[in-house]
């Protein structure tokens, strides 16, 4: 089943919501993606203005995740391999793609010492 790329953000949106515990304002998580391998960070704020917290249980559907991206990552025109994605509680998000070229350069001098 190919999915389209609003289907794609809402399994990320919806994946996110999960690892919050309570009501939010404001959510971000940070990509960086080369392949197979991915880091990922991030976390929310509370409503009540609280200090930042981690997501509870993203690491737990980090395959899931991958995939999404993968799929993402091949749907999109724009060749990147970092993304920063930002969720509101209205459910409004937004996405911004980069290029890290060091961060591919280093993963293709990994990939070739192997």
């Amino acid at each position: 089943m190919t999915r389209s790329i609003d289907e794609i953000y809402n399994s990320i949106s919806q994946m996110l919501i999960k690892g919050i515990d309570g009501s939010f304002c404001d959510a971000v998580l940070e990509v960086e993606l080369h392949s197979l391998a991915l880091k990922i960070s991030g976390g929310y704020l509370q409503v009540d203005g609280s200090e930042a917290n981690s997501f509870s249980s993203i690491k737990e559907h980090k395959k899931i995740l991958m995939n999404d991206l993968i799929e993402l990552q091949a749907k999109t025109k724009e060749n990147w391999n970092t993304l920063n994605y930002n969720l509101h509680s209205n459910g409004e998000f937004n996405v911004e793609f980069g290029f890290n070229e060091g961060l591919a350069e280093d993963i293709q001098r990994v990939c070739t010492q192997v």
